[in-house]
């Protein structure tokens, strides 16, 4: 539990570099993204009462320095510039979604079927293809393919099922967020990498 605990407090010092590097180097004069950091730390700040909103808000900070770091580390391996509204999008929906939506079917599925197996094919099957669409729509809007979506998810489907296998297997339901969130680091700057906004 101190370990746990540790990482909760930590998660926000790490959201906070993670932004400060982005805003230093390439969002400065961003008006409206650097009060959008200010929001979040606000809100952080303003949850210490309710342990469960300053879970949610600790895993919305570490996702979205993971999302952050993984627009910035594939930007320099594609050799692109840093797009920030692609960046603001893609921190902002995708930290919402592994924060409160995936966190939500991880607790509810462990709760229903004991099976890793079954939990990872259920994971591959039905949330994958949503959030491969939904990374696609947020970075290039309406405007991508069949094609864009099937070299995703294969790729999805090469790394995801053992990544998750592994978690549900033997990683507890309270730290298996951390875990994932590690994954998640090589898995989005693979995938910002390859997908190329419009």
């Amino acid at each position: 539990m101190i370990r746990i605990r540790w990482v909760h407090i930590e998660a926000t010092k790490v959201f906070q570099f993670a932004i400060f590097i982005f805003f230093r180097f390439h969002c400065l004069e961003n008006f409206i993204c650097a009060r959008w950091v200010h929001v979040c730390l606000f809100l952080f700040r303003g949850t210490k009462k309710n342990e469960k909103k300053k879970r949610t808000m600790n895993r919305w900070c570490i996702s979205a320095s993971i999302y952050t770091c993984s627009e910035i580390l594939s930007s320099y391996i594609s050799e692109r510039p840093i797009s920030q509204d692609r960046t603001f999008r893609t921190v902002a929906c995708g930290a919402t979604a592994d924060a409160v939506f995936l966190r939500a079917y991880h607790i509810g599925i462990d709760q229903r079927i004991k099976s890793p197996l079954v939990r990872m094919g259920l994971e591959q099957i039905c949330i994958a293809p949503f959030y491969d669409a939904g990374y696609l729509t947020v970075v290039k809007g309406s405007s991508w393919s069949f094609d864009d979506f099937w070299k995703i998810y294969k790729h999805d489907c090469c790394f995801w099922p053992m990544v998750s296998y592994a978690g549900y297997r033997f990683v507890p339901t309270k730290t298996r967020y951390i875990y994932v969130s590690l994954m998640s680091l090589v898995w989005s700057t693979w995938r910002a990498s390859n997908v190329e906004s419009n």
